[in-house]
């Protein structure tokens, strides 16, 4: 049986608080509208229960002003401290979240609402993941989009190793190896789309995603792969990710097949599986920014505008340059991204709560 402190939530009048154990200290809640009362230090304590050590000081909360976030003067608050009994201030959990907190100014006490509650035993992760996101480009990256042409990404880091994407790299790699040694290889694993509509080779539309035709078709798929499969991996997990890169792969196929059912060229690389990726990249991973460069200029934007411009480029070079890239692949799989990306984006959330808060509106947007 649990016994009521005389503390009164702040937000139901006449209520008692109720300690709990909860994130490895005891702390009190209100059992009508689940709000959470920590004292002074209760708060850090929690945080350091459920990340670790967080950085020297409470550098979650220094920024310009002491150690909360500027007070909300338009949002005095009537509620009275549990402890003290002062009337508390609001106050955003800093400048960078739009999380608010109600604090005593006194006791330095936090009354956390229930709503605001997740977002804020995450805010150091999502602190973490914003550092991160939003690191300027540096001579390194700007001398690598000089050279290569190709995107930079400012991302999150992975919480697990992405085995499965390195493994998919290196498979990529020892096959064009062996390739190299036996020529005769090529046409054996390549998708030829005639052949599929005779019924035959469909083991192909999956052998047809590790063959590439020559050095910068293998190295520009597996830099892609690179860069978002380490990403896609940390928040489906190894089976799940290897599962959709090669039935994205194989979607793909299916789709130049459709367009081409009588061409003898085969059909190969890893594009239509990098392409479903990126579908899924674009819609779980809104806050994430990759580089591009125009000229001399790096740009840093949102993944829906790189991809956007990725898509519009497949449209016009598939009407206007027929070069024997297999265009309509690279739609088809982005296409089925896309849907996979919608159809999963709620068990995605679900599963990867920082993702939730960074999507969403309590991060404040530069």
């Amino acid at each position: 049986m649990q016994l009521c402190t005389q503390k009164k939530c702040p937000q139901c009048p006449g209520q008692n608080l109720t300690p709990i154990q909860a994130q490895g200290q005891v702390l009190d809640t209100c059992e009508l509208c689940h709000g959470l009362w920590f004292e002074a230090g209760e708060l850090e304590a929690a945080w350091k229960h459920l990340h670790g050590d967080l950085p020297p000081g409470r550098a979650l909360l220094e920024e310009q002003h002491s150690a909360w976030g500027e007070s909300l003067p338009d949002r005095d608050s009537t509620l009275h401290c549990p402890d003290c009994k002062s009337q508390m201030q609001r106050h955003h959990l800093s400048q960078k979240f739009q999380i608010e907190l109600t604090r005593c100014p006194d006791c330095r006490g936090v009354w956390v609402e229930e709503s605001q509650r997740c977002a804020t035993y995450y805010a150091p992760k999502v602190r973490a993941a914003l550092t991160e996101i939003n690191k300027p480009t540096n001579w390194r990256t700007f001398l690598f989009q000089l050279l290569t042409r190709l995107p930079v990404e400012f991302n999150m880091k992975p919480r697990i190793r992405p085995w499965v994407n390195w493994g998919l790299i290196t498979t990529n790699i020892l096959i064009f190896i062996l390739v190299l040694v036996e020529p005769g290889l090529y046409l054996a694993g390549g998708m030829i789309p005639a052949e599929l509509s005779q019924g035959k080779g469909l083991v192909s539309l999956v052998t047809y995603q590790f063959q590439h035709a020559d050095f910068l078709h293998l190295f520009g798929n597996i830099f892609f792969l690179y860069l978002v499969g380490n990403n896609l991996e940390d928040v489906l997990g190894h089976g799940r990710y290897l599962l959709l890169y090669l039935i994205g792969g194989i979607i793909a196929g299916a789709c130049q097949w459709a367009v081409e059912p009588g061409s003898m060229i085969p059909v190969v690389g890893a594009s239509g599986s990098i392409a479903a990726l990126f579908g899924m990249y674009l819609l779980w991973f809104r806050r994430a920014r990759l580089t591009f460069m125009i000229i001399l200029y790096q740009v840093k934007v949102a993944p829906w505008v790189f991809f956007l411009f990725w898509t519009i480029f497949q449209v016009i070079d598939m009407a206007t340059v027929p070069d024997g890239v297999a265009y309509m692949a690279h739609l088809g799989g982005f296409a089925f991204g896309l849907c996979v990306g919608g159809l999963g984006y709620s068990w995605v959330m679900k599963k990867n709560p920082i993702l939730v808060h960074l999507n969403g509106p309590l991060v404040g947007k530069k």
